[in-house]
This record gives structure tokens, sequence and C-alpha cells, in this order.
């Protein structure tokens, strides 16, 4: 058994995942007075945490009986909702921020990643997201509120994207 904390809030909830003795992987948060919740989005086999806004809504993803990887979005009250892009075998989510808007990335039936970009109503995607080459791939790392992506991840480098680009 072992766990990770993938994110923490300015109230210092701690979401993330640890893994059962059936080598099962489930999402936790860990409220300020050191309560654990346990959960999973419904037909999830795996499932894991990745970020936790200040309104302690949870963004993560889940493994399904499906064989495909989802996006989930966890209310502070509980409520999962989960989310794919059109066409997409995996979807990743990594931050959230205080609009509640959550960024990561997808990979399509044909195996190509894609940033994107989900707003509290729809899921969006970006042009300047896409893969760079047949080597190389952007993951949008982080989200702050005013809409900036930072911490870009292609193999191994970095980057900061002053402002999101407009979206279709």
């Amino acid at each position: 058994m072992s766990s990770t904390a993938d994110a923490i809030n300015f109230k210092g909830e701690i979401a993330g995942s640890y893994k059962d003795a059936s080598a099962a992987t489930h999402s936790f948060l860990r409220t300020t007075n050191a309560v654990f919740t346990i959960f999973d989005p419904p037909g999830a086999i795996h499932s894991r945490a990745r970020s936790i806004n200040p309104k302690g809504l949870i963004a993560g993803f889940y493994y399904g009986a499906d064989f495909i990887y989802h996006g989930y979005l966890r209310a502070a009250d509980g409520t999962i909702t989960t989310f794919d892009l059109p066409g997409s075998v995996l979807t990743e989510p990594f931050a959230i921020n205080a609009g509640d808007e959550i960024t990561g990335y997808y990979q399509d039936g044909g195996g190509t990643l894609h940033g994107f970009l989900r707003s509290a109503t729809s899921v969006l995607t970006s042009p300047t997201m896409e893969a760079m080459s047949s080597k190389t791939f952007l993951v949008p790392a982080t989200l702050s509120p005013s809409r900036q992506i930072r911490n870009i991840r292609f193999w191994g480098h970095t980057m900061t994207r002053t402002a999101f680009p407009t979206v279709f």
C-alpha cells in the first residue's frame, strides 16, 4: 500500500491517490481537520485526483471498465461529473483553477495528443496546444485564475504560456 498527495489548496485540503492491498488505486481528499474521504467515479477500476481548487473541487482521471481513461470533476458535496473529449481514448486533467476551469491533455483514436481547456459548461481545445512533431507534445500542467497556462511540459522541457489563446 502507498499514497501520493498530488495537490493542496490554500485552505490546506489535499487531493491525491492511494494504492490498496489489491493494487487498485483510489482517489482521496484529506480535509484540514485530517478527515480522509476515499472516492472513485462510477465504473472506475483505478482513479487519481490530480488537482484541487480553493472551493474544494477536484479534477482527476480514472481508468474505467471500458479500458479507457476518463476525466472527472468532483464537487465539494461529493458529486462526480465525468467527461471525455470527442473521439478520445485517454483524457487526463492536470489542473483546476479558482474559476473551475480544467486543463490537461487527451489522446485521440489515432494516437495524437492534444491539450484542452474545460470550462464549467463545455470542453474546448486549442490548435496551439497540438503536437509540435511526432516526437514532442505539450501537456498543460497548471492554470491560473486569469487563464494563464503555466509549466507546459513537453518531453522533459517546461515553458510558460502567458495567456490562453482564443479557443474554438
